[in-house]
């Protein structure tokens, strides 16, 4: 495991509509899954979408990491070519 890494991932590249329940939909099928935590706040630039800030917790950085690996880069719509793309790091 990287010296970083935490039981718990941030998310990025959500887009601003997204629910708590579409997010934990992506990472509750990975083992130690323990919930999703989503936060609206309002841009500061003039796009006037929202931001998004989510933290996913895992049981264990085992776990976290395994979740990322597999989810770093994921579409959020595969048949949209300008789709959202998660970035994941480890929270601290």
């Amino acid at each position: 495991l990287p010296h970083d890494a935490s039981s718990t991932l941030f998310v990025d590249g959500l887009p601003s509509d997204c629910t708590r329940r579409e997010a934990a939909h992506i990472f509750r099928p990975f083992i130690g899954f323990k919930e999703v935590r989503l936060v609206h706040k309002d841009a500061k630039r003039t796009t006037g979408e929202k931001l998004v800030l989510c933290f996913v917790e895992f049981m264990d950085a085992k776990c976290a990491a395994t979740a990322l690996e597999a989810l770093q880069g994921y579409k959020f719509d595969e048949n949209d070519p300008d789709s959202y793309v998660l970035r994941l790091t480890f929270a601290r």
